[in-house]
């Protein structure tokens, strides 16, 4: 899969586990899941396909979000 090409429909049905499988190993913001994906093989998440993703995660009380001010 190239990286400029929209999520195929294998990764967009195992993207909820692979999240939770990374979640398990300890917290993590938006952008270092995404790297820790792409470094386990999964191509480019986006973040279009990324937060729809984790809010079902949050509302099925899978995971929890908090809102941190950044650094910059």
């Amino acid at each position: 899969m190239a990286d400029a090409e929209p999520m195929t429909g294998w990764l967009r049905g195992v993207l909820p586990l692979a999240l939770a499988g990374v979640l398990a190993e300890g917290e993590r913001h938006g952008y270092a899941l995404v790297q820790e994906l792409a470094a386990r093989g999964f191509g480019t998440v986006r973040g279009g396909a990324l937060y729809p993703v984790l809010g079902r995660l949050e509302a099925d009380g899978a995971v929890e979000a908090r809102w941190e001010p950044g650094e910059g």
